[in-house]
């Protein structure tokens, strides 16, 4: 099992820009070179000691002794950047909720979708129904109300997203 002080003796990470050096490497030309690759999902790779990680888990133990009890959760959702302040445990329920807006959206609103059977807009958080409203920005602000209640810190408002 990998631990800080082996990890501490091969690699290098800065927090302020998530980046990996090669400290200690078993092949001469890596060292003081950028470490891992980027997977096909975004996510920054390394190999150590013949075991593949995702860095943003190293980057719990290097920093915390520990490794994530479950998963990590880039708060910007850039898989790919590792800065310290960019990352927080969670588990799986709360990595999945902080994700953009998915693209078959028509209304252009996180939980809001237009209910043509009753002429009105409806509201769901987490397949929970919240509501029926007459007036979109009013779905809206009902949508990232109970969004705040029933997801807590990983929330995606949609004041967020529209203003992205």
């Amino acid at each position: 099992m990998l631990t800080q002080e082996r990890l501490k003796q091969l690699l290098s990470y800065d927090p302020e820009t998530g980046q990996w050096t090669w400290l200690n490497c078993p092949r001469a030309s890596f060292r003081r070179k950028e470490a891992g690759w980027i997977d096909a999902y975004g996510y920054r790779r390394i190999k150590v000691d013949c075991k593949t990680y995702i860095c943003s888990r190293l980057a719990f133990l290097y920093m915390t002794g520990e490794m994530p009890k479950d998963e990590v959760d880039h708060i910007d959702r850039d898989p790919g950047n590792d800065r310290w302040a960019n990352l927080r445990e969670s588990d799986r329920t709360g990595n999945t909720q902080n994700r953009a807006i998915r693209s078959d959206n028509k209304s252009g609103a996180i939980g809001v979708r237009w209910n043509e059977q009753r002429g009105k807009w409806q509201v769901q958080v987490n397949h929970v129904h919240i509501g029926l409203f007459n007036d979109f920005e009013e779905a809206i602000a009902a949508r990232d109300a109970a969004a705040r209640d029933l997801q807590g810190n990983f929330a995606v408002l949609n004041t967020m997203e529209l203003a992205s």
